[in-house]
């Protein structure tokens, strides 16, 4: 338990003591329990820094971070030390946290790192790894986690991501990656707090990971094994990706692959994504899911990203629960609820008119949840199916206002959809529900007011008008400027008991409950 000191200023190289710091880290051997620490306001240039195959002890991570001061105490109003990688090594990172367990990188800029997953901070084989307050900037990836081996000879376990800033990488801000192996698998990481921003310099540079297409953005998961998620398993299991600042990438903003209930769950809640494919010509979704089960997305804030306009299918969605498109297998089970989705794109693509620039789709995917979301300025609101069996999706108590096409469509293959106490308002077609294998389509309890066409059958391009369930309200909902409900408005206590359940802002709802994503109820639950 010996910390080392490291002053690339330093005129010799030292014994890394505090009095004679090394003055590279060429040739330091980092080992298990040990604390090493690089002088605030300096760069060094070269080789990767990197413990291998090192297990330290729980209370006793082998750390690798900064100081300032004479004593060897820490200033962290100081500028971060740089590690320069000099261009890098394919698989390598500036920092480099190879089979290892119990490691602490953190309040470091790790830079010019590349080649095939070369990051700021590049994390391989390892468990309970802490990477924090780090800076990764100029790299392929600012941080990226990638796991190589079956598991049952190794997996990535415990990984924290948390308070980085990644910027300005050619590929993504954060990502992780399972490579072409079968059965490789992460498990349990955290990427929480994270600024990510300015990343997808590279437009969906191909090659990067080995593989000829690799879709760029902000926070990032991969695998190059596509085709056996769904038939060989998952490969993500008990991710939580929380409170992340994710703006202005030129892709998608926040991209989840693979990801499966494990034993605590997987969550993607409380980021803010904007900005998302800034360029109008890469394949860009702001926060997309794919072939995932019992993943709950929650309380995100999604607004202001692009589209790619000459998008074949869908392009541009704020929430995307999508299949894997290599081996066509859908998810299931998850749950998108009390996300707040506006000022989408809202231009024109060659997607079916009903799909593009909405604020949810759900596809191929079977016993979705999309509940209390808040959608307005947006192409569309909601689209189910479009073409790809997607079965059994409640959609309950949302609002969606101010939409250029369509308010909530049922498309082609979305069988067994029920919608209850949702608004809809400001739409060309209110609820629109394909007369193609859509069976099952139940519908109560909505309102659907100040649009050209309250609700039609057909086809996205030959529309007809048929009428609203009895229960469906057509009158004003009279909202207030952010789309809560007046004192004497219809939507109040108008709606069926679903159970209950929580509004947008977390408040358990009464029993009758109002419709739309707010109650008037005042008690909010944990």
């Amino acid at each position: 338990m010996t910390t080392f000191y490291v002053d690339p200023n330093a005129a010799v190289n030292g014994s890394g003591s505090l009095a004679s710091p090394y003055n590279t880290w060429a040739g330091v051997t980092l080992t298990a329990n040990n604390t090493y620490l690089q002088r605030r306001g300096t760069t060094y240039i070269g080789a990767s820094v990197r413990p291998a195959s090192q297990t330290s002890n729980a209370a006793t991570p082998l750390t690798i971070g900064a100081y300032y001061n004479a004593d060897g105490s820490d200033d962290t109003t100081k500028t971060r030390p740089i590690i320069n990688h000099n261009g890098g090594t394919n698989g390598v990172g500036a920092v480099f946290v190879d089979t290892c367990a119990y490691v602490v990188v953190q309040d470091i800029a790790g830079t010019n790192s590349h080649g095939s997953l070369g990051g700021g901070v590049t994390v391989r084989r390892s468990q309970n790894v802490i990477v924090q307050r780090c800076a990764g900037y100029e790299n392929d990836y600012g941080v990226i986690v990638y796991q190589d081996q079956a598991s049952g000879t190794s997996t990535c376990t415990d990984i924290t991501i948390r308070d980085n800033d990644c910027y300005d990488n050619v590929a993504a801000g954060i990502a992780w990656w399972v490579c072409s192996v079968s059965d490789a698998i992460i498990r349990r990481m955290k990427i929480h707090g994270n600024t990510v921003y300015g990343n997808g310099t590279g437009k969906g540079l191909g090659g990067l990971l080995g593989v000829s297409s690799v879709p760029c953005g902000g926070i990032m998961s991969f695998t190059a094994n596509k085709a056996s998620i769904g038939t060989a398993g998952y490969i993500n299991y008990d991710i939580r990706c929380d409170r992340n600042t994710v703006s202005d990438n030129n892709g998608y903003g926040i991209n989840i692959e693979g990801w499966a209930l494990g034993t605590t769950g997987s969550s993607c809640s409380r980021n803010t994504v904007t900005g998302s494919g800034y360029s109008g010509d890469v394949d860009s979704h702001s926060l997309w899911v794919g072939n995932s089960s019992a993943v709950l997305i929650e309380e995100n804030h999604v607004h202001h990203n692009f589209a790619n306009t000459g998008a074949s299918s869908g392009s541009g969605v704020g929430i995307f629960i999508d299949y894997n498109s290599s081996s066509t297998s859908g998810g299931y089970s998850c749950i998108v609820r009390r996300n707040k989705i506006h000022d989408q794109f809202r231009g024109s693509t060659t997607a079916s008119a009903l799909a593009a620039g909405a604020g949810i789709i759900v596809l191929y995917n079977d016993n979705t949840v999309v509940e209390s979301n808040l959608i307005y300025n947006c192409r569309n609101g909601v689209s189910i199916g479009n073409g790809s069996a997607t079965d059994g999706t409640l959609i309950y108590s949302n609002t969606v206002t101010d939409c250029d096409d369509g308010g909530i469509s049922v498309l082609p293959l979305g069988t067994g959809t029920v919608l209850k106490n949702n608004v809809v308002r400001g739409a060309v077609t209110g609820l629109f529900v394909n007369t193609t294998s859509t069976t099952g389509y139940a519908e109560t309890y909505n309102s659907v007011s100040n649009c050209t066409t309250a609700k039609a059958n057909g086809t996205a391009s030959a529309r007809t008008a048929t009428t609203l369930h009895a229960t469906d309200l057509i009158t004003d909902p009279l909202l207030t400027a952010d789309y809560r409900p007046k004192s004497g408005s219809p939507l109040l206590g108008a709606g069926t008991h679903l159970g209950y359940r929580r509004d947008i802002e977390g408040k358990q709802r009464q029993n009758p409950p109002d419709i739309g994503a707010y109650d008037r109820a005042t008690l909010r639950t944990a």
